[in-house]
């Protein structure tokens, strides 16, 4: 039996995830404008790799036996759920956005799946799995690049509906060069608590007698926008990461025009680079409770 940790190491770990209060309208309106792009995925063979790739990991670290529950947090259009329902197990999901829940459902219908998939449109932190008859119900509770787990009590809650295994994958690193220049001209720091999360939560499972297996991915792509589209995308994008500022869209929109001028287009373009984690724990192997 190992020693509990300190309180102040696992205070440390929690304040380093805390992420801003719900900001759900700004939210929803920034997810429901990137449904119809995200749903688009489905027809995408590099994502269909992706998620080869990822289902194989998964299988080959336990994940399924047989016929899976699983509940798929911050489900978008389907991105996951649907192949994972294509693969035989059956799958709810919740998202905050409604045009992402729409597009969910008629891609299961379009695969064939609506059978196995329950899709709503509900925030996670408000969800009371108590009255839902949730607790311990699901094989395998899985979050893949979601605001949803933005804090502590969002992480715990999601091992309080799993009785076998998690997933949680995130940004540890990014390169986005429009995005850190507009940071820099509006006086923001160039990254926040979202890049700390992998970081947090395996050390949070560690202290807790887990043993998490972690997995990077290097990747990186291609964009270009309007000024116009990247206006809004940024825009809202950086509202919902808790900037409120009056005048915010004019600010943004002045830099973009410096970056359009200094590309000598009137499209945008950039190259996206990331890092990204694949976290996975069994809730049923721990070594130690804390006391």
């Amino acid at each position: 039996m190992h020693a509990p940790a300190p309180d102040n190491l696992y205070r440390h770990f929690i304040d380093l995830w805390e992420d801003t209060g719900p900001r759900y309208e700004i939210q929803q309106a920034f997810w429901n404008r990137r449904a119809k792009a995200f749903s688009e995925q489905l027809n995408d063979d590099r994502h269909r790799r992706r998620f080869e790739r990822l289902y194989g990991w998964l299988k080959d670290l336990g994940a399924f036996e047989g016929q899976a529950s699983i509940l798929d947090i911050g489900c978008g259009p389907g991105t996951f759920a649907v192949p994972f329902a294509e693969a035989g197990h059956r799958v709810t999901g919740i998202d905050i956005a409604a045009n992402m829940i729409a597009h969910a459902k008629a891609n299961a219908v379009r695969f064939g799946v609506s059978d196995r998939t329950a899709f709503e449109v509900a925030a996670w932190e408000e969800i009371d799995v108590h009255s839902r008859g949730w607790e311990r119900t699901f094989d395998l509770v899985f979050a893949s690049m979601t605001p949803a787990i933005r804090n502590v009590d969002a992480f715990y809650k999601m091992m309080q509906v799993c009785r076998k295994a998690c997933f949680l994958s995130g940004f540890v690193a990014r390169r986005d060069p429009i995005l850190r220049r507009l940071r820099q001209a509006l006086g923001l720091p160039s990254e926040g608590a979202p890049m700390n999360r992998i970081y947090a939560a395996f050390n949070l499972l560690w202290l807790d007698g887990y043993y998490p297996t972690v997995h990077f991915i290097d990747d990186r792509w291609e964009q270009q926008f309007s000024i116009e589209e990247a206006s809004e995308r940024f825009s809202l994008f950086l509202r919902f990461q808790s900037m409120n500022e009056t005048g915010l869209e004019e600010r943004v929109a002045r830099v973009l025009h410096e970056i359009a001028e200094e590309q000598g287009s009137s499209v945008l373009r950039q190259t996206v680079e990331v890092k990204i984690a694949w976290l996975y724990w069994r809730v049923d192997d721990r070594s130690r409770e804390r006391s």
